[in-house]
Parts: C-alpha cells; structure tokens; sequence
C-alpha cells in the first residue's frame, strides 16, 4: 500500500541500493562528495484495486503518491478528471522538492509524499508522466485539445512513442527534457 512509512522505508532501501552500486574506494575525492550528496528525482506512483461492489461504475479505485512535478492525470470521456499534483502548466517551477538518494542525510530531508484517490470506471485513463511530458498535457488541454488521443496513438505502434516525442520536441513544443509516460486504460475483462 502507498503509504508515509512504506514510501520513506522504500527511499531509504532504493538509496543504500543506489549508493553500494555506484560507490568504490577508488573514486576521487569530488566523485564521493558528489555521492555523498546523492542524485535527485521526482515521483508518481499509483496502485490500483479491483473494487468489491457489484453494479457499481465504479470498477476500480486508485490510490496515488506523488514527489515533486511528475503529474498523475485521470481521463474520463475526453475530460481530465483530476491532475495530480499539479493542476496547471504555470504551476511547474525550476525548483520542485525531488527525493534525495543520499544516505547520510536521513528521513528529515525527504519531502513529505502527497496522496490522492479516486474511482476508475470502464474506459477511464490514467496518464502518469514527468515533468516536461506533464506540462505538454497540460498546455494543450489549457487550448482546449485532447492531448490523449494523440498519445493513444502513439501508444498504438511500437517505436511510435519516441518518433511522436522527437516530433513534439522539433517542433519546440515539448520541453528538451527526459520523458517517461505510462498509460493504464480501463477494459472490460473475462470477470468484469
């Protein structure tokens, strides 16, 4: 379950990870004080549930768990339904609070998870993406376009996804940033 004590155990255990993979003895003195100091990132994450209730629309529900600018946005018949943390594209700043992969620095200097849920129903998406991909979806839902459809079809063919960021980016309107988007879309299925 997404949850405070779950999500700082988790940082925790990925950073000592991180860190006994990168370090050695024989890294000069800048490299282990760049270490010590740890890399940055930010977070969505999501978990869903099958829910219990028969003849409900409701077929599932999320729970959500975001650090920083990486956005969560749930769809519902063309319209966002809940972005999440964000709400805008004037809201993404050049200092978002990030995880730290630093283990010296301790739970203190991690920023506090936000959490959100909500209800899926049949047909439903759920889009979570980094910062550069977020602020594209929001900009052009702020001109009134359907941003996911385009990414639908992106989706549709493999190796489409990154011809269609490459063309975004030419075309100066997606930020030259990293890019990751994960899309979950709500089927009917054999027990639904």
């Amino acid at each position: 379950m997404l949850d405070p004590p779950g999500y700082l155990d988790g940082v925790r255990r990925l950073g000592k990870v991180w860190y006994r993979s990168v370090f050695s003895p024989d890294l000069p003195w800048y490299s282990k004080e760049k270490l010590e100091r740890g890399s940055f990132a930010a977070i969505a994450g999501i978990e869903v549930r099958k829910t219990r209730v028969v003849r409900s629309p409701a077929v599932a529900h999320w729970t959500a768990l975001a650090v920083g600018d990486c956005c969560l946005f749930h769809v519902r018949r063309d319209k966002i339904l809940r972005s999440f943390p964000l709400g805008s594209s004037a809201e993404f700043t050049r200092t978002p609070k990030l995880i730290s992969t630093s283990v010296t620095g301790g739970a203190a200097l991690q920023p506090a998870p936000s959490f959100a849920r909500g209800v899926l129903h049949l047909n439903d998406q759920i889009i979570l993406a980094t910062d550069a991909f977020a602020r594209w979806i929001f900009r052009c839902v702020e001109k009134n376009e359907t941003p996911w459809n385009s990414l639908n079809e992106a989706f549709a063919v493999d190796g489409a996804f990154s011809t269609f960021v490459h063309d975004l980016r030419a075309g100066r309107q997606l930020d030259d940033d990293d890019v990751a988007v994960v899309r979950l879309r709500v089927v009917a299925g054999e027990d639904a």
